[in-house]
C-alpha cells in the first residue's frame, strides 16, 4: 500500500514538472489569444492606461502584433505617451534585427567585393553563369561566387529597407536579376531579352515582362560590373531594384501606368546611395549626386520645384540627353531633403504624398514612348496639401538645406 502511495506522489510530481515546463496543459486552459481578447473587451475606448498595460502584457507574452496595435492605440489617444512610443519602437527594432539576422544567415556575411576591383576575375563566360534563388529574386551572374553572394545579400537587404519605407504588399513572384562582367555582355543579354539594342549610356535597366521576347514570366533587372568615380555596381544595383519595387506597387495597387518621373528617379537615386554598415544597409548622402545639384542651385539653373514635379518622362529625359545638368541629381536632392531636411519637418508630408500615389490620386497617361501627369494643377495642389507649405517656401528651404550638406 505504501508503494502505491509513493508511486502516486511521484506521478503527481512528474505531472507538475511537465506542466511547469509547458509539456502538458491544464484541461480547458485558456490560450493567450483568448485571454487577450477578454482583456481587450473589458477596456473602455478612451482607457489609455488600460491599453498600455494590455500592450505590455502582450509584449511579455510574445503577442507582438497585438502589442503594436495596443501601443499605437495609446499613441492615438495620447501622442505624448513616451513609454508607449519607446515600447513600440523596441518591438519594431527587434523585428528589424531579426530580419537582418535572417538575411545574413541565408546570404551573408557581406564581403564587399563589388565595391572593389576583382569581382570579375574568374574566366567564366556568360553561358556558364552561376544562378542563385533568394526570397524575392533569381540572380544570375558570371562574376565570382563571393560577388554572387554579395548581390543576393544586397538585394534582400534593400528589398527589406524599401518594403519598410513604402509599406507595400509583397507580390507573389520573383524578379530575375542579371549581372554581367562588362558592357559588351550587358548589351548582348539585353538584346537577347528584348530583341532591341540597349542605350549606350545604360549601366543598368529594369525590363518589364511585356517587353521580354523569350517568354520569361516576370520582370528582369540587368546591370554590369564596373567602377567609376563615386558610383559603382552597387549603386546601380540598388537604383534599379528601387524601380522594380515601384513597378510592383504600381501593379499591386492597380495604379496609373507610371508615377511622376521626378518621384520614380528620385526614389531610385535616394536608395542607390545606401551602403552596408556593420550588418545593416544605411541610406545616406549621395556623394555622386551632391556636387551636381549644389552647382546648379548656386547657378540658379535648376528646374523650379513647381515645374519639376510635373515633368513628363520625355521632358525629364530631355534634360539628361541635353547635357545641361544631371536631372537625376535634382531628383535625389528633393527626395533626400523631403526625408531628412529641417530635422524631418517634411517627412510626414512626403509620406502622405506617397500614400496619395498608392491610392491612385496622381493620375498619369502614357503611350509607347512617354508618360505624363494628366492634370498638372491638381497634382501641384495635392503636393502642396501633403507637404503643408507653399512651393516657394519649400524651394527656399530645399536650397538652403542642400547647400549646407557635405
Amino acid at each position: 500500500m505504501g508503494l502505491i502511495k509513493r508511486n502516486k506522489r511521484i506521478i503527481i510530481c512528474l505531472v507538475g514538472i511537465l506542466l511547469v515546463l509547458g509539456y502538458l496543459s491544464p484541461v480547458n486552459a485558456k490560450s493567450n489569444e483568448e485571454i487577450y481578447q477578454e482583456k481587450l473587451d473589458q477596456l473602455n475606448t478612451d482607457d489609455v492606461v488600460g491599453y498600455y498595460k494590455l500592450g505590455l502584457w502582450c509584449k511579455q507574452n510574445k503577442l507582438l502584433e497585438h502589442a503594436k496595435i495596443q501601443f499605437n492605440k495609446v499613441l492615438e489617444l495620447d501622442p505624448e505617451h513616451k513609454k508607449a512610443r519607446q515600447d513600440l519602437e523596441s518591438i519594431i527594432q527587434s523585428e528589424k534585427d531579426a530580419k537582418i539576422a535572417e538575411i545574413i544567415k541565408k546570404y551573408g556575411p557581406y564581403k564587399g567585393v563589388l565595391d572593389k576591383p576583382g569581382a570579375d576575375s574568374e574566366k567564366l563566360p556568360w553561358e556558364k553563369a552561376r544562378e542563385k534563388e533568394t526570397e524575392h529574386f533569381i540572380v544570375k551572374t558570371n562574376l565570382s561566387l563571393d560577388a554572387l553572394n554579395d548581390i543576393c545579400f544586397l538585394l534582400e537587404c534593400a528589398y527589406f529597407s524599401r518594403q519598410e519605407f513604402f509599406e507595400f504588399i509583397e507580390p507573389d513572384k520573383k524578379t530575375n536579376f542579371y549581372v554581367t562582367k562588362n558592357k559588351t555582355e550587358f548589351d548582348k543579354v539585353y538584346k537577347d531579352l528584348t530583341g532591341k539594342n540597349s542605350n549606350a549610356l545604360d549601366k543598368g535597366t529594369t525590363i518589364a515582362k511585356e517587353n521580354i521576347i523569350n517568354g520569361l514570366p516576370e520582370d528582369s533587372l540587368l546591370t554590369y560590373y564596373y567602377q567609376e568615380n563615386k558610383k559603382t555596381t552597387v549603386n546601380t544595383l540598388l537604383h534599379e531594384g528601387t524601380h522594380q519595387i515601384i513597378d510592383d506597387i504600381t501593379r499591386t495597387c492597380n495604379l496609373s501606368k507610371n508615377p511622376p518621373a521626378w518621384f520614380n528617379e528620385g526614389m531610385a537615386t535616394y536608395f542607390e546611395s545606401s551602403r552596408v554598415e556593420g550588418k545593416k544597409l544605411v541610406t545616406g548622402i549621395n556623394q555622386y549626386r551632391l556636387p551636381s545639384i549644389m552647382q546648379v542651385i548656386r547657378m540658379g539653373s535648376y528646374v523650379k520645384i513647381k515645374d519639376f514635379i510635373n515633368l513628363s518622362l520625355s521632358e525629364y529625359m530631355g534634360y539628361t540627353y541635353s547635357g545641361k545638368f544631371d536631372i537625376y541629381s535634382e531628383s535625389w536632392g528633393l527626395v533626400y531633403f523631403l526625408v531628412n531636411g529641417k530635422k524631418g519637418k517634411y517627412k510626414d508630408g512626403f509620406m502622405a504624398y506617397i500614400k496619395a500615389w498608392k491610392e491612385n490620386k496622381i493620375v498619369t497617361q502614357s503611350n509607347n514612348t512617354d508618360f505624363w501627369i494628366t492634370n498638372k494643377d491638381a497634382h501641384l495642389k495635392l503636393f502642396e496639401e501633403c507637404i503643408g507649405v507653399s512651393m516657394d517656401q519649400l524651394e527656399t528651404d530645399w536650397k538652403e538645406y542642400i547647400l549646407q550638406l557635405k
